[in-house]
């Protein structure tokens, strides 16, 4: 589950900007809780997407500490938008509940999520 809260957010990422030119400099601690996992992972990726939008920052490196169905303890590292070093793709608004799902599948787990951009 680690794995696919962090994956979640780079592909997340992946769709703002190129990753490989944002570098580790700035790091936030994250700690949310949710009534279930589907809502912990849009909290988690809503939550990201707040540090965008508040403080202008983009995230490159993904390290989930801890996590179970409620709770998720991650450290994030990126840094702030430079629009002369990173070029922006996509405008990312916030992760809906719209026929989100997370479940476990043969290799792991799984999760389908849909983007307001």
């Amino acid at each position: 589950m680690k794995g696919l809260f962090e994956e979640a957010a780079c592909g997340m990422f992946s769709l703002m900007a190129d990753l490989k030119l944002v570098q580790p400099g700035v790091s936030v601690e994250i700690n949310l809780r949710a009534d279930d996992l589907e809502a912990l992972l849009a909290e988690w990726l809503n939550e990201l997407i707040y540090y965008v939008e508040a403080d202008g920052l983009l995230f490159s490196k993904f390290e989930v500490a801890k996590i179970g169905e409620r709770q998720i303890v991650a450290k994030v590292q990126g840094e702030k938008i430079d629009e002369s070093k990173h070029q922006l793709l996509k405008e990312i608004k916030a992760c809906t509940y719209h026929q989100l799902e997370v479940r476990p599948n043969n290799s792991g787990w799984m999760a389908r999520v849909f983007f307001d951009i």
